[in-house]
């Protein structure tokens, strides 16, 4: 069993992504923003995080680059609902 945090602003997606890991026996939790998502990790560890690419005030590559400089260890999936990664993290 992995600890989990899912990082996602739309409420039905995030809550499908929290159903889905807990469905697998995994222990979750959901935060609607980046933000509050690298202050959960400073307070407690997580094995994984699951993320939104298209988010503010970080997009998910920036997010991504604070969890490897602070939680080394910490796995890192990222998802978008966006037809490109440069969509996704606002280049396009």
């Amino acid at each position: 069993m992995a600890r989990i945090l899912i990082i996602e602003g739309d409420r039905a997606t995030g809550t499908l992504v929290l159903t889905l890991a807990q469905g697998m026996n995994h222990e979750a939790e959901l935060v609607a923003d980046p933000t509050a998502g690298l202050e959960r990790m400073d307070d407690q560890p997580f094995d994984m995080v699951i993320s939104d690419v298209h988010m503010k005030p970080l997009n998910g590559i920036e997010l991504l680059e604070r969890i490897r400089a602070q939680h080394p260890k910490t796995r890192v999936a990222l998802f978008s609902g966006v037809a490109s990664a440069g969509q996704a993290i606002g280049r396009d």
